[in-house]
Order: structure tokens, then C-alpha cells, then sequence
């Protein structure tokens, strides 16, 4: 778990361990890991730096989540909850560190982020690094007071984490296919979504209450079960994984993410009975579903 206490944790805990919230850490470095064994390159030091980069923009991006949830009112008192693997929602809330010393700690894994995709850039010769950065900035660029009462977060993130990962790991191996990027990066986003969309549910309620328009505060309102939500939004996941599959886009032995079904089958059954330990097993299921399709594409 990421900071998951009681008492006033202390202030290095809170900005090296809390705020980054690196329970989300897999969703970072596995889609720049897919793209990267996607071009069929060999372990090299461009990846370190394209894994560098992805850690330090994921942990820009969540501590940017906490100033914006913050100043938009969204982690007001009686506002969003401490979850079962994190409590960076918790940070200025409880007063564990000012507004500016969050909103500096954001800025500091950014810059460390573009520094590295800078030198990525040097080391490749190649503009592309930039492109895939880009896109994971569209993310936090747009995760702002304003956009948290749209769907864009969503939206964006479809864009940032899979195919944004994808093409900095392709970039890393001094090659880029956009198109592929793109079809790839979506297998890492969907389940992601589904995954989102349930860890959501945790503060559906007072998120329709304050204006916050997203995927948990949907299924809230319109009363459609989650369970029903992640085991539709799965089955389509591997309909589409297939598809990548069928026209090349992935190897076969991609079809080792279907070994990760019962973890699926399992979240959306706790969904059903016991929705806080199926939000946990959504996230354990998307990670073992990512890792399965980097170790197939190694394996390939």
C-alpha cells in the first residue's frame, strides 16, 4: 500500500512515498516497456531514461491530482475517502503539507521527467521521444478545476497512460509506428478505464454532489452496476485484443493475458458482493494483464 496511515506521517514520507502514489507505478512503466519490446530492440540505456521518465511524469500527475482536487473543492472535508492502497487524497485535507510544497513537489518530478525525455531525445537523435511525451502531458495538461467537471480526465487518459507509454517505449528504441502505437496503447487503455471507472466508486457520491462529472459518478447516478460496467468493459478488452492479434499489431503469444481472466472474473464477482475488495482486485488484474503482454512481446 502507498500511505496508508494513521498518524502525521512525516514530511519526507509524504512527498517521496504518499503523494506520488506509486501504487499506480505498473501503469507507468509497462506500456513503455511494450512499446520498446514492440520494435524488437535489445536492453538498452535509452530505456532506463524512457523508464525514468514515464516513473517521474506518473508521479508528477498524481500529486498535480491532489492541488487540483484540492483547490476545485472535490477533497474538501467530507470529500473524497482514504482508500484501501493510498492515502494521497488525504495530503492537504489533514494538513500533512501546505498547498505549495505539494504544488512544488508536482513540479519537480516534471521537470525530471522532461529532462529526461530530453536527453532520450539527444541520445535517439529523434524528435519522437517528445511526441509520446506530449501525449502523456495531454493527461495532466488537461486534468485541471475546469476539466473536472467533464469527462475529460477519461478521455485523456486513454491518450497519456497507454498511448502515450507505448510511444515513448518505441521512441526509447529509436523507431515509431503511430499507427501501432495508438492501436497498441488502447489495449493497455480500456482496462485501465474499467479499472478507473470502479476505483471511482469510492467517492461516486460526493463527487455528484460537488459537480464532478466521471465514470464512477456516472454508474452512480444512473444506478448501472459496476459489476455489469468491468465485465462488459473486460470481454470488449479481449475482443479487441484479438482483433490486434488478427492483423498483426500484437504477437500471439499475447494470449498469455487470457491466463489473467480469472482475476478479472474474481474482481467483477467482488464487485457484486464486496465492492471495495473488487476495486483492489481490479487493480491487481490490470497489472498482471500488462505485464502479461510485455513478457509476451520478450517472449516473441
Amino acid at each position: 500500500m502507498t500511505g496508508l496511515v494513521v498518524d502525521k506521517p512525516s514530511s519526507l514520507l509524504v512527498h517521496v512515498w504518499i503523494l506520488p502514489r506509486w501504487f499506480a507505478w505498473p501503469g507507468a512503466v509497462c506500456p513503455v516497456l511494450l512499446g520498446f519490446f514492440l520494435t524488437d530492440a535489445e536492453l538498452s540505456f535509452p530505456l532506463l531514461l524512457a523508464l525514468g521518465a514515464a516513473t517521474a511524469f506518473s508521479a508528477s500527475l498524481h500529486c498535480w491530482n491532489s492541488v487540483v482536487d484540492w483547490i476545485s473543492g472535490v477533497d474538501k472535508p467530507g470529500g473524497s475517502v482514504e482508500k484501501p492502497y493510498t492515502s494521497g487524497s488525504q495530503v492537504l485535507p489533514r494538513g500533512w503539507a501546505p498547498l505549495w510544497a505539494v504544488i512544488a513537489n508536482a513540479g519537480v518530478f516534471f521537470a525530471a521527467a522532461l529532462g529526461l525525455v530530453g536527453w532520450l531525445s539527444l541520445l535517439t537523435d529523434s524528435w519522437w521521444p517528445w511526441f509520446g511525451a506530449g501525449l502523456a502531458i495531454v493527461f495532466g495538461g488537461l486534468y485541471s478545476p475546469i476539466w473536472k467537471y467533464h469527462y475529460a480526465p477519461e478521455l485523456c487518459g486513454l491518450l497519456g497512460f497507454g498511448v502515450g507509454g507505448v510511444a515513448i517505449g518505441m521512441s526509447a528504441a529509436g523507431s515509431m509506428d503511430v499507427a501501432r502505437a495508438f492501436l497498441v496503447g488502447l489495449a493497455i487503455s480500456l482496462p485501465f478505464a474499467v479499472s478507473w471507472g470502479v476505483d471511482q466508486l469510492y467517492d461516486a457520491e460526493t463527487d455528484v454532489q460537488r459537480g464532478v462529472r466521471n465514470i464512477g459518478g456516472l454508474l452512480h447516478v444512473s444506478g448501472f452496476p459496476a459489476w455489469a460496467y468491468s465485465g462488459l468493459g473486460v470481454g470488449f478488452t479481449y475482443v479487441y485484443l484479438v482483433f490486434l492479434i488478427t492483423i498483426g499489431a500484437l504477437t500471439p503469444w499475447a494470449g498469455l493475458s487470457f491466463l489473467i481472466v480469472p482475476f478479472w472474473v474474481v474482481m467483477t464477482a467482488l464487485l457484486y458482493s464486496k465492492p471495495a475488495q473488487g476495486v483492489k482486485w481490479g487493480l491487481i488484474s490490470i497489472g498482471l494483464y500488462m505485464t502479461a503482454l510485455v513478457i509476451a512481446e520478450v517472449i516473441a
